[in-house]
């Protein structure tokens, strides 16, 4: 009868760990950016930027934290062949502070913006389009990192403006 407890026992412990999801140890890695890799379409799920402008005449310096509040309908198309659609819907919590968080106001602002047109990848990870060139981030799972940087100084302000979305592949 102990054999027979002892059997039922390691069936069970068995089972039990024969039961844990392998999923759950998946490694994520990032896929090279090809036309073919990209071709898709991606929901925005993520959206963060940051404005930051100095004024030379004053010495004010502005800061814009984008942080989004709905992410509405936004998605993006890429296709094999090199062409791209995007439609863009948003609300963002935009936080403006004034020389160093001294004074801060918040403020929604709805965005939206659609359009189309061709792409190119260019090399080290990056896409062309819309007029800019983008960091992008492409993983096994599906989830699609853009990111873009600019910087502008003029003889009267000096501005660095970034931008990071995350899109998931639908």
């Amino acid at each position: 009868m102990k054999f027979i407890t002892k059997l039922v026992v390691l069936a069970i412990l068995v089972t039990f760990l024969s039961c844990s999801s392998d999923d759950d140890n998946a490694v994520l890695q990032e896929v090279a950016l090809t036309t073919a890799s990209l071709s898709g379409t991606y929901e925005l799920t993520d959206y963060n930027s940051l404005d930051i402008t100095t004024y030379e005449l004053t010495g004010t310096t502005i800061t814009i934290l984008g942080e989004p509040l709905t992410l509405g309908n936004s998605n993006i198309t890429f296709t094999e062949s090199g062409a791209y659609s995007l439609n863009f819907n948003y609300t963002a919590n935009e936080r403006h502070s004034f020389n160093n968080a001294s004074s801060t106001f918040v403020e929604n602002v709805n965005y939206s913006d659609a359009s189309a047109g061709d792409y190119t990848i260019t090399g080290d990870q990056k896409v062309l389009f819309n007029g800019r060139e983008y960091e992008a981030t492409l993983l096994n799972n599906g989830e699609l990192t853009i990111y873009f940087e600019q910087y502008e100084e003029t003889e009267y302000y000096e501005n660095t403006y970034s931008q990071e979305l995350t899109f998931t592949k639908v």
